[in-house]
């Protein structure tokens, strides 16, 4: 984006699931101005031990993606999105993601699963929209 001529200051990241991850990272590293995580994890060791919880993850995991680690020295805006009923990535996670980013605001989306987060939320498209363009 850089070499494209686009400023740090006209650049969002947004993450959905796994991207969440790798879309805090780039805020992490000063590639943002604003950041949207929709359904993140706090870490993919903690994610790999909801499903195996004896699976040795610090052993084995490489990128950790702790968004929950690094979550307190990302200092741009933030736009945290859950669905209350996600079975894949608990809607905890995404509070305590939220609660770590000095500058969140949390979105949760009522009985919105993993997969359907804009079809439980109609408006869901035009909060993103208007925080993107920092009118929210």
């Amino acid at each position: 984006l850089r070499d494209r001529g686009v400023p740090r200051e006209r650049t969002v990241v947004m993450g959905f699931s796994l991207g969440s991850g790798v879309a805090a990272e780039m805020a992490h590293r000063g590639l943002a101005s604003r950041l949207v995580l929709l359904a993140p994890y706090t870490s993919i060791p903690a994610m790999v031990s909801r499903f195996a919880p004896v699976f040795p993850t610090t052993l084995v995991v490489g990128d950790r993606f702790d968004t929950l680690a690094k979550a307190p020295s990302i200092d741009v805006p933030a736009l945290v999105v859950h669905g209350s009923a996600d079975s894949l990535i608990p809607v905890a996670m995404g509070e305590r993601v939220a609660s770590a980013l000095p500058h969140a605001t949390l979105h949760v989306v009522g009985g919105a699963h993993h997969n359907d987060l804009y079809a439980w939320d109609p408006q869901l498209c035009e909060l993103v929209a208007r925080f993107a363009r920092g009118e929210e």
